[in-house]
């Protein structure tokens, strides 16, 4: 006689980290905790997000057995049943044996361990546009630092979700920062929703919890559907759903705030933010500015900063210039961006010093950083 109860495998090696004893327990049947552990962490497999423990008498069936002539050969045979637990998934089976008591024989310190049964949950609602979770929290990361904080413009402290075109464009405005980045979300209808800043974080808990199927280089991720009602936003895997409330309120029309062409300048990302770094103390102890001076022959960028106390400082990045321009900005706008673009090489485009500069790194990822005005 056995029961079965299907169980989540996150909530299992949850269970088993947060303990220290050696050994627990499922169903009466002593397990060594590290043993399990590392065998669940090992299933990332699909399907292997649900297992399936049988306990009880257990008896089970062999085809292939090792002969003389160190070759498999089919022999079925079938043992006897036997007290034990076996834990299985998608893929792989895991059978722990119950040991009886022999003589001199010391019991040792036990934590028993119980589930959830998950047999009865009914089975999510996977409709809707299928996005990549990975691409999601990459355009998120990129947007989010550009969300308003203040409470008096509530539209601004949300991330637009615009959709059209097969893509899902994330826009983040502050007033002084405009970010947007896109998702592929093939066959999505043109909708706008905002979402607040305070459910962000909920969202990308959600979509890092998603695991991969597979590990090394031909790493996927199971996917996500996307969809909307009248009040809601919903993103849903096999293992679990996330349901944001829509907010009430229209977004500023960000495309004026785009200049439409200016002075292009191509560099590397990871050499510019070296060098932002490099007067970073000089720029929080003054007022925050850094002023970037683009100079044709040679091609090259001069970033500096000064502070009444600790005086003034420069230093050079190599850039390719259209032609000579400048412009100061804040500081930390600037390493905020620059630290989403890694090593690629960005494009900068800047009209005049009065105006905004647009970074662009890549295709998708767009970002507007307006000017501060100095004497130069």
């Amino acid at each position: 006689m056995t029961t079965q109860i299907k169980v989540l495998n996150e909530n299992v090696i949850k269970a088993l980290s947060g303990i220290k004893s050696d050994n627990i327990s499922i169903a009466g049947i002593a397990i060594e905790r590290r043993t399990l552990l590392e065998a669940l962490k090992l299933q990332t497999q699909h399907d292997a997000g649900i297992l399936t423990i049988n306990y009880g008498e257990l008896s089970w069936h062999y085809d292939y057995q090792h002969n003389d002539n160190n070759e498999w050969k089919p022999e079925p045979f079938t043992l006897e049943p036997k007290p034990c637990i076996q834990i299985s998934c998608d893929h792989t089976v895991m059978r722990f044996f119950h040991n009886p008591k022999i003589k001199g024989y010391k019991e040792p310190d036990i934590t028993p361990l119980n589930f959830t049964d998950h047999r009865n949950l009914p089975e999510l609602d996977l409709s809707g546009v299928v996005i990549d979770p990975q691409e999601l929290i990459k355009a998120l990361n990129f947007v989010l630092p550009c969300v308003a904080l203040d409470d008096s413009r509530p539209p601004l402290k949300c991330i637009l979700f615009e959709s059209g075109d097969n893509a899902i464009k994330l826009i983040a405005a502050d007033g002084f920062r405009l970010g947007i980045d896109k998702v592929n979300a093939k066959g999505i209808l043109t909708s706008k929703v905002l979402i607040q800043l305070a459910d962000i974080p909920k969202l990308l808990t959600f979509l890092k919890s998603v695991k991969p199927i597979d590990r090394g280089r031909s790493t996927e991720y199971p996917e996500v559907y996307l969809s909307y009602n009248d009040k809601m936003i919903r993103f849903a895997t096999g293992s679990g759903y996330i349901n944001l409330v829509k907010q009430a309120g229209t977004f500023p029309d960000y495309s004026r705030l785009i200049p439409e062409s200016g002075n292009h300048i191509q560099l590397i990302a990871s050499d510019m933010l070296k060098a932002v770094k490099a007067l970073n103390p000089i720029v929080k102890d003054g007022s925050g500015i850094i002023r970037l001076n683009f100079n044709k022959y040679p091609d090259m960028l001069l970033l500096s900063a000064n502070s009444a106390e600790v005086g003034n400082s420069s230093v050079e990045c190599l850039a390719r210039v259209d032609k000579p321009c400048r412009i100061a900005i804040n500081g930390k706008y600037l390493i905020d961006y620059l630290r989403t673009c890694k090593d690629n090489v960005i494009d900068l485009f800047i009209t005049q010093e009065s105006s905004p500069m647009v970074c662009h790194n890549g295709i998708d990822q767009l970002q507007i950083i307006m000017p501060m005005s100095v004497q130069w």
